[in-house]
């Protein structure tokens, strides 16, 4: 619906932008040149309106006043008062203010042009009423209304279902992971097998254990420039600090690997229950590299 409404416009503002050039074709060089610059400026920004824009920003809204005002007061000839025509049935039921204000400038651009002749100022006043009235036709405007709810109601659905999905999708494949992972454990009674094999599976470099007493460092910690995620656990006795070292920088930004690695540090207390008290002060910890 979005773009069947973008091609009618586009379409509709090409045919008055052709009306105008055709119709300078007529005029002494000072008019022509006025329009022909006019109608190149509309079209230059009908056709960004077109690619960039959609139906219901202030551009597409609010672009065809100016042009038909200048235009129509430009050439001041009595048959470009109708120019405003298509777009007071464009707008309509799109949006109603703009199609007032084409109503209005019609009005105007009849009493500049015709001056003191009343009677075609009334002439044209009726026929522009005529058609506003007709393009507000409760039939085809309820029609429309309902059309738009419909679409808006299957967009809120689709986008719910969307993130549903996603939320979804997100859950299973941490249920697979964590699946993978007791499997690993149950494969591998000892801690260095269980890491060698995530090394492995993840494509990672490395996995250290590090002791620590200090509280300051309990915090998961991305190390760029080291290619390391750093994961804090607490064990029986003790806190560690699990360095995963990475292989690439964008393995950082895998935010289902790292909540991956993270359950990986958190099962560490299936193997051990923690370090020798001394532990820090000897440098005491686990290396497990994919050698």
């Amino acid at each position: 619906m979005k773009y069947q409404i973008r091609n009618v416009l586009f379409g509709t503002r090409l045919a008055v932008a052709l009306f105008f050039i055709v119709f300078s074709l007529t005029l002494p060089w000072d008019q022509k040149a006025s329009i022909l610059v006019l109608s190149a400026v509309y079209i230059s920004l009908s056709i960004y309106a077109f690619l960039f824009s959609t139906p219901n920003k202030p551009l597409n809204k609010f672009l065809d006043i100016p042009f038909i005002s200048s235009a129509v007061f430009v050439g001041n000839y009595p048959l470009l008062i109708y120019a405003v025509v298509p777009y007071i049935v464009l707008f309509t039921s799109r949006y109603y203010p703009s199609s007032l204000i084409m109503v209005i400038v019609g009005f105007i651009a009849s009493a500049f042009i015709h001056g003191t002749s009343f009677l075609n100022i009334i002439l044209d006043m009726i026929i522009i009423t005529a058609t506003f009235i007709a393009s507000t036709s409760p039939d085809f405007l309820e029609h429309v209304k309902k059309e738009l709810r419909s679409i808006n109601i299957l967009k809120r659905t689709l986008n719910n279902l969307s993130k549903e999905y996603a939320e979804w999708e997100v859950t299973d494949r941490k249920l697979k992971a964590t699946e993978t992972l007791l499997d690993l454990s149950i494969k591998h009674p000892n801690l260095r097998g269980f890491l060698k094999d995530v090394i492995e599976m993840f494509d990672i470099v490395s996995v250290s254990i590090v002791p620590t007493s200090n509280r300051e460092n309990l915090i998961v910690k991305k190390n760029e420039e080291e290619k390391t995620y750093t994961v804090p656990v607490a064990l029986e006795k003790g806190n560690a600090l699990v360095v995963f070292t990475l292989k690439h920088k964008y393995q950082l930004m895998d935010k289902s690997l790292l909540s991956t690695l993270e359950r990986v540090a958190n099962m560490i207390n299936i193997y051990i229950e923690g370090f020798p008290e001394d532990a820090v002060y000897k440098n005491i910890k686990i290396n497990v590299d994919a050698g």
